[in-house]
């Protein structure tokens, strides 16, 4: 039979377990909510570097776009000038190297690259000139075509 004593001592100990139980629970759901909350920070964290990448490239594309309207504006201008005859066939060769010229520079600008010297690029034909700044313009991820001046 049970004893007075021995029952006390059974409730007591059941008592200390339950006790040692929740808190192994309140310290479990303590390392739980923490490591949550480091996870929540390493999210904010990955989506304002995120955030301020994309801003970064978002400014690069626009600065590439406002520099290929430049330089296919400037081009067309040459154009229409050949077209009117006012260039003679010197000048306008010369004035289309310019164009592919200044197309590379800007590209290379766009693409954080120093821009190569104009002696370096002078010493290449129109066409390696236009090859260049069509494989640079590639790199942007400029999808509008170019007019062509060859």
């Amino acid at each position: 039979m049970f004893t007075q004593d021995r029952i006390l001592r059974e409730i007591s100990e059941a008592r200390e377990k339950d006790r040692r139980d929740a808190a192994s629970w309140v310290h479990a759901l303590q390392r739980e909510q923490e490591r949550v909350e480091r996870m929540q920070l390493q999210s904010e964290e990955a989506r304002q570097h995120f955030e301020e990448v994309r801003q970064q490239l978002d400014k690069a594309r626009l600065q590439a776009e406002q520099m290929l309207r430049k330089a296919e504006e400037a081009q067309r201008q040459a154009e229409q000038s050949l077209r009117e005859g006012c260039l003679e066939d010197g000048h306008a060769k010369g004035y289309t190297e310019g164009v592919w010229l200044g197309r590379v520079q800007a590209y290379e600008e766009c693409l954080g690259r120093t821009p190569r010297p104009e002696t370096e690029l002078g010493a290449l034909s129109v066409e390696q000139l236009r090859e260049l700044a069509e494989q640079l313009r590639d790199e942007l991820g400029l999808t509008r075509p170019m007019a062509a001046t060859r």
